[in-house]
Order: structure tokens, then C-alpha cells, then sequence
């Protein structure tokens, strides 16, 4: 049995360890496969008393809906990507037909679940049809019993290959090694109009979208202007990285957090990121920032009140910019 954790095996997932976990049919960063005896178990799941067992069943269903809409039967035999963020890469996802499969001779008088057997027999048809070694998860520990002793190597599902929520989330960033620029084969391919440029849209991943950010390795950061089927417009922040309001970001992406959270044409920001990136010292100093600039505006207002009360289009004029100063920030 192989280390979990190194484990670079497809993986065949059994219906207990997608209704322990549904996240898990996302957890690995290898080739899914998943046979019809397991759509046909999750559909009987989905009737249960057990509301527990009942709910797991409907999001895997789901899960599974919304990753094979829209693609042919062949697009699913030939494997279909699964979605991956920057932080998490996956593989594809199979859907196989084990129904019309003979079983092996191993499994031929099997006493035991026959849904168990068919899915091993399928684990061990595609390890004769990948001609490598392929792991079924579950969580039942007969099953991986009776797969091992075929042949057929098993896991359960391990805390360390949930996924968490977090990797689920769209980043707003897409990083590039190298340069960008160098996956342009000519000038054209990166057309520019002032500060405007042009990429094809296939150098991007699909979460590209209007506002996402970009940068490569050789220091250049682009936010994203406008997507559509061929191309993707972007304008270049500053490659110099200078002081937004006294902070002075350290790399890439806390500069592209700055440029964000300065930025008029976001209402509302949120900011991920693991322990020690930079998020909470870069907001609080900005929301310290902004508070101090309230605080004085009001002060501001209020003098020019006392001082000039009789002039009350001056007042007035001072108030209205104050209020929107502080709209566009406090949203």
C-alpha cells in the first residue's frame, strides 16, 4: 500500500467516500473515475430516511451535474477537466460504464455486495486498460480488503485529502512563470492602444474575467478590462512597486491586494490568504488610514462651520465632498 500523501495514482471513488465527504470527488490532483454502479448507489441514496446520508447523496449528484453538463458521452470518456484554482490543480473526470464489463475471474463467484465486486472488477479492468496502477478510496474496510487481495490497491479517505472550502473559491488572480509577454509569438498578439493591451484568450485559465489580476515572474501585474471568446484586454499597473498611502507591498500580490482595496471601483473587498501574507497589516493600516482622513475631513468641516457661518454655500460645498469621500471608501 502506497503513502497516502505520495499516491499519484487515478483514483476510482467508491459511493461511501463521496457521501463521507462530497468535496473529496475535488480532493486529488490526479484522474477521477467514477463508474454507473456508483450513480446508480447514489440515486438510491438520495431516497433515504437518513437525512444525513439523503443530503450528501443530493450534493454529490449536484456536484457531478454541474461539472458534466453540457459535455457529449464522448467528451466524458476521453475525461473531463476538472475545475482548478492556482492554489489546488486536478485532474479529469471519468465517467465509466462497468455494467457491460466481465468480471474477473477472481470476482466471478464473489458472495459478497455485488455493487462492492462490480466496482472493483472495474478498478481492475482499468488498471489492465491504463496498464498502470490505479487506487480505489472508500471507506469501507471490507472493500479495501477485497480489492488488495486482487490486486487492486485502496485508501481510505484521509483528513489530508479533504479539500477545504477555501480552495473552492475564485482567487482573482492567475500567476504565470517567465514572462507573459514571451507567450506571444509577434508584436500582433499582444496588440496595444495606449495603455491598453490585447491577449489571446486561450494563454489565460477559465476563471478569467473582467477585474481579475494577473502577473508573471519577471515583475509585470495586469488587471483585466474586458474578456470575450478570442481575447483578453488588460491594462499594466505600475512594474515599480511605490507607496500606496505610506505602505509599500512586498511582492505581487500584495500589491495587487493595494491597487483593490484603493480602488473606487470596488465596493466591497475580500482578502484570503494564508498566515503572514501581508492581509491583516495591509487593511487595518488602510482602514486606520481612512478613519484618520474622516476624522480630519469632519474636523475640517466643523471649523469652517464655526468660522464661517454665515457663508453657507462654502459649508455646504464641504459637506458634499466629505460625503463622498467617504462613500466611496466606507462601502
Amino acid at each position: 500500500m502506497k503513502n497516502a500523501n505520495e499516491n499519484r495514482n487515478p483514483r476510482v471513488l467508491d459511493t461511501s467516500a463521496l457521501v463521507h465527504d462530497p468535496k473529496s470527488l475535488l480532493a486529488y490532483q490526479d484522474d477521477i473515475y467514477i463508474c454507473l454502479t456508483v450513480l446508480e448507489e447514489l440515486d438510491n441514496l438520495k431516497e433515504r430516511l437518513d437525512k444525513n446520508v439523503s443530503q450528501d447523496a443530493r450534493v454529490v449528484i449536484r456536484m457531478l451535474e454541474d461539472i458534466i453538463n453540457g459535455h457529449s458521452a464522448a467528451e466524458m470518456e476521453n475525461g473531463i477537466e476538472l475545475p482548478s484554482t492556482e492554489t489546488a490543480k486536478r485532474g479529469k473526470l471519468f465517467i465509466g460504464i462497468d455494467t457491460k464489463l466481465d468480471f474477473a475471474k477472481e470476482l466471478k463467484h464473489g458472495i459478497g455486495s455485488d455493487a462492492d465486486n462490480r466496482i472493483i472488477n472495474y478498478a481492475l479492468h482499468l488498471q489492465h486498460e491504463l496498464k498502470q496502477d490505479v487506487t480505489i478510496v472508500s471507506r469501507d474496510i471490507n472493500m479495501r480488503l477485497k480489492a488488495r487481495t486482487i490486486g487492486v490497491d485502496a485508501e481510505d479517505v484521509l483528513v489530508d485529502h479533504q479539500i477545504a472550502d477555501i480552495d473552492l473559491l475564485y482567487t482573482g488572480v492567475q500567476a504565470f512563470t517567465g514572462d507573459l509577454f514571451d507567450r506571444c509569438e509577434e508584436e500582433k498578439d499582444f496588440a496595444m492602444s495606449g495603455k491598453l493591451y490585447r491577449f489571446n484568450r486561450d494563454i489565460f485559465n477559465d476563471e478569467v474575467q473582467q477585474n481579475m489580476y494577473w502577473y508573471d515572474e519577471i515583475g509585470h501585474i495586469g488587471k483585466i478590462t474586458e474578456v470575450n471568446d478570442e481575447h483578453v484586454f488588460t491594462t499594466l499597473l505600475q512594474r515599480k512597486q511605490e507607496k500606496i498611502w505610506g505602505i509599500l507591498p512586498k511582492n505581487q500580490r500584495q500589491a495587487v491586494a493595494l491597487n483593490q482595496l484603493v480602488d473606487p471601483c470596488f465596493d466591497l473587498n475580500i482578502i484570503l490568504g494564508p498566515a503572514g501574507s501581508g492581509k491583516t497589516g495591509i487593511t487595518s493600516t488602510i482602514i486606520s488610514i481612512f478613519v484618520q482622513t474622516s476624522v480630519n475631513i469632519k474636523l475640517l468641516a466643523k471649523f469652517f462651520k464655526n468660522k464661517y457661518s454665515l457663508n453657507s454655500s462654502l459649508f455646504n460645498s464641504i459637506n458634499i465632498s466629505s460625503n463622498r469621500m467617504l462613500g466611496e471608501y466606507y462601502v
